[in-house]
């Protein structure tokens, strides 16, 4: 097993066979306009999302950044939304659990965000 175990050569793998690596990418004026007041990672993502094209899909969670994406008309989801992807299809148990573990985690999601992510997932659980 390499430097970091079974989950390096899984990342390593992903590298050769989808993972695309990309230098930064430059942004016209439209782009730089609609992308001030975001941290620098988010105008990254969103700079290589749009140079990329139309199929490129931005998985993004912060609010100022989905506004901006969603002006420049990029294909966009969030966490949520790959969460209930995976689980139609199979290959996750529990969309709530798997948020509510990412918040014990740090990742922060309000209540009103759990509630509505249960709902679309079929989850619905009645809360007092």
């Amino acid at each position: 097993m390499g430097k970091f175990g079974e989950e390096g050569k899984v990342i390593e793998q992903a590298l050769k066979d989808f993972i695309q690596v990309v230098e930064n990418v430059s942004a016209d004026a439209h782009i730089l306009e609609a992308l001030k007041g975001l941290d620098e990672g988010e105008q990254e993502a969103i700079s290589l999302a749009h140079s990329l094209g139309p199929k490129t899909l931005l998985v993004l969670d912060d609010k100022r950044g989905r506004t901006s994406a969603t002006r420049l008309n990029l294909v966009l989801s969030g966490s949520v939304g790959i969460l209930i992807l995976a689980k139609e299809n199979g290959l996750i148990g529990s969309v709530r659990d798997l948020l509510v573990e990412m918040r014990d985690k740090g990742y922060w999601l309000s209540d009103a965000v759990l509630v509505a992510a249960e709902k679309l997932a079929g989850e619905d659980r009645k809360h007092s």
